[in-house]
């Protein structure tokens, strides 16, 4: 498109009050929409890394101690990562109709 056709475009839009209406209600529906779809998805922390180590009584190290869903290594070591999950910032539940 050359730029006299996009000068010429753009003054029969702007000299029509209701196309020019139109054109930037698309323009903001369309700028809406997209601010929505990067906005809504949004990942959340569930739990942060845990660290830690398991010792009995006397101060030892306990080996081989269920963490969660790790066990703790010879020095009763043990990392739990963090869990991270996706949330719709719009929790739509379809009815159910009987």
């Amino acid at each position: 498109m050359e730029k006299a056709d996009f000068i010429e475009n753009y003054n029969n839009v702007t000299n029509n009050p209701i196309r020019f209406v139109i054109t930037q209600t698309k323009r903001i529906l369309f700028i809406l929409h997209i601010s929505i779809l990067l906005l809504s998805c949004v990942s959340r922390l569930g739990r942060p890394e845990l660290l830690g180590t398991i010792v009995d009584y006397d101060k030892n190290p306990v080996e081989g101690c269920a963490v969660g869903k790790t066990l703790t290594d010879k020095n009763g070591k043990f990392i739990l990562p963090e869990i991270r999950y996706h949330e719709f910032f719009f929790n739509w539940k379809p009815h159910h109709f009987i």
